[in-house]
């Protein structure tokens, strides 16, 4: 009998010493499967690997028989104990809610839930809680909606206080179902890079210093929202922002700045694509406003309420590759250097407005035709058919040179 008891404190002693995730850890792991609507895990999928009552789930990762994916262990504690960095959940329909314990594993990196069913509300991380090893957040393509409040100021915000993630990198929670306003810049960690909320319900005004907190802010997108107002100067202008999509919202207007009247050599914006296309914007198209971006490739204005004539840009800015004004009310000349631009060298699109005549031998007049004479002298009653009848004279078409200084417009092969 003595040797009996001895050999089972020594299965419970190796027992516990393979034990080697830290059990707050394991806890979290647990709680979020506990989260998720058990008929949606499958066999075959990671979580239905994960049983707790048979492994340790650090320990097992390399087992290949329980907890085979779905989570990473990358980092020990000073105790010895494995930590979990990384929670990557495959597409594998898993419906159910976020658990807010993930938020309690404080050497996580990322957290990964995209192109699943997960719904209800993203679940506040704790202030209390230390979270600046996390980089990526990625909640794509799932059902989350509602409205998360946010007391900041008495700000009422569709995510909670994401400051203190401050290695926080990439965060994106595109295509759902969260509504409310945009959260203040206060909200949002410096070290951000990329911002994405594609494709839910956001609704009101975007904060004049939204990316005032986010200096190395390279993409922001908060397209297919209903974001309305004006759209902030400071994304313009912003040094690090290379790709802006606020289209198919409802902002009616460019708040203008300064810096759009300064030499294109004195612009501080880095951005390279700006897509606006799909909103209310009403006016002229700021020339000032284009080459306030020197290095702006591709423009995308389409279907918005724009007024005037198209801008030209200078020899000494990056030539775009893309130009889509369609379905506007732009009149006036088409720029000369437009016309040496053939079908395959860039993507242009001048369909839709006010411009006296587009024929169809132009690429960029193909899929719709120009919009009524009546039509556009009611829209803007600035507008005269008469004065637009030189935008095609062939004194217009002809002599002009068509080397890529001459089209400050277009990139051309």
């Amino acid at each position: 009998m003595t040797w009996l008891l001895t050999a089972v404190a020594v299965v419970l002693f190796l027992g516990d010493a393979a034990a080697k995730t830290h059990p707050a850890d394991a806890d979290a792991l647990r709680l979020l499967k506990a989260a998720l609507d058990p008929a949606s895990i499958a066999p075959g999928s990671c979580l239905s690997s994960w049983d707790f009552t048979a492994a340790d789930p650090c320990d097992a990762l390399s087992s290949g028989e329980q907890f085979t994916c779905g989570f990473r262990c990358d980092a020990g504690d000073p105790a010895g104990l494995a930590r979990v960095t990384d929670i990557s959940l495959e597409a594998a329909g898993y419906a159910g809610n976020l658990s807010p314990a993930v938020w309690t594993l404080p050497y996580l990196q990322t957290l990964d839930a995209a192109d699943n069913q997960l719904s209800g509300s993203v679940p506040p991380p704790p202030l209390s809680l230390d979270l600046r090893q996390l980089r990526r957040i990625a909640l794509s393509r799932n059902a989350f909606s509602g409205e998360i409040p946010l007391q900041m100021n008495d700000i009422s915000g569709w995510f909670p206080d994401f400051s203190p993630l401050s290695s926080l990198t990439y965060l994106d929670a595109s295509d759902n179902a969260i509504s409310g306003r945009v959260l203040p810049a206060a909200a949002l960690p410096p070290s951000l890079l990329k911002l994405s909320a594609r494709n839910n319900s956001l609704q009101g005004p975007l904060p004049p210093d939204f990316t005032a907190g986010i200096p190395n802010l390279q993409v922001l997108d908060l397209s297919h929202n209903r974001l309305s107002g004006r759209v902030p100067a400071a994304l313009f202008v912003h040094p690090a922002l290379q790709q802006l999509n606020l289209a198919f919202n409802r902002f009616t207007s460019l708040e203008s700045s300064p810096q759009w009247w300064r030499p294109a050599a004195a612009s501080t914006s880095g951005l390279v694509a700006v897509d606006l296309g799909h909103n209310r914007l009403r006016g002229p198209l700021p020339l000032g406003w284009v080459r306030a971006m020197p290095r702006l490739a591709s423009l995308t204005m389409e279907d918005n309420l724009l007024t005037g004539m198209i801008p030209r840009r200078s020899p000494a800015e990056t030539p775009l590759s893309r130009l889509l004004l369609g379905g506007n009310y732009l009149y006036g000349p088409i720029p000369a250097p437009l016309m040496a631009v053939k079908e395959g060298e860039a993507a242009v699109s001048l369909v839709d407005n006010c411009l006296f005549q587009c024929p169809r031998s132009f690429f960029f007049c193909h899929g719709r035709n120009q919009k009524q004479t009546a039509t556009c002298r009611d829209f803007n009653p600035s507008f005269r058919s008469s004065s637009l009848s030189l935008s095609l004279h062939p004194s217009h078409l002809h002599g002009r040179r068509s080397t890529r200084e001459g089209i400050p417009g277009v990139q051309r092969a």
